[in-house]
């Protein structure tokens, strides 16, 4: 009897659950606050994710700008202020890193002043965290082309509470230093990894789409901006 072929996507795509399972111990569940100086109180909190990787001989946790900052209506122009710390933590590890914000240019939080890039570095990792961030990780070395599968992984607020939850769609379009994606994004997964499936690899920093635009899309900052 004549064994149906498999399509073309079917033979070469990766199995989809064993990619998740290999990039799931790094991808970061952040946590930031913003306090009231005079009290210590608690203005604001939000949470996103990350990507936790080795970057200019540092430790870092990748993600979005936006997740490390906030603008608070009452104040004026809209400005937007970086978070007085942000909590960390990972699958397959109970540990918590607390990353305070001293406000200084050679400071622990990072930020782009032309895109969503922004990051958090970890200067007192534990032994685990430096094992696993020194495993690495593979960049896409080629452009997406539209059509291909994508997926994103981190904790939106809508997914899981305990767990990574994973999001599948395609590269819809570009625009600029984004890929565009029918993946769903939104505040919580916002700032983890988008994983080309057809290469298992990184392919940029999933980027939420603020409310009033198109949402049924997502934007995912290249990799190549990422670490250029």
């Amino acid at each position: 009897k004549e064994v149906p072929s498999q399509t073309p996507s079917q033979a070469t795509e990766p199995n989809l659950s064993t990619i998740i399972a290999q990039w799931r111990p790094i991808i970061a569940h952040i946590s930031c606050k913003w306090l009231y100086d005079a009290t210590g109180e608690t203005l604001a909190a939000a949470t996103g994710s990350g990507i936790l990787t080795q970057f200019s001989g540092s430790i870092y946790v990748i993600t979005n700008r936006h997740v490390l900052e906030t603008s608070f209506e009452p104040l004026k122009n809209e400005e937007k202020y970086g978070a007085d710390y942000c909590d960390i933590a990972f699958p397959n590890n109970s540990y918590v890193f607390k990353i305070v914000n001293n406000f200084s240019p050679s400071g622990p939080f990072k930020g782009s002043s032309i895109n969503d890039l922004g990051g958090l570095r970890i200067d007192n990792p534990t032994d685990y965290i430096k094992n696993l961030s020194s495993s690495g990780f593979v960049k896409c070395s080629n452009k997406a082309s539209i059509g291909d599968s994508v997926v994103i992984l981190g904790y939106p607020g809508i997914g899981s509470q305990t767990d990574i939850t994973a999001t599948k769609g395609i590269i819809s379009g570009y625009e600029g230093d984004y890929y565009i994606t029918d993946a769903k994004v939104e505040h919580g997964n916002s700032g983890g990894a988008a994983i080309l499936l057809k290469d298992n690899c990184y392919l940029g920093i999933p980027t939420y789409v603020m409310s009033g635009t198109v949402e049924s899309l997502a934007r995912i900052l290249d990799q190549k901006i990422v670490f250029k």
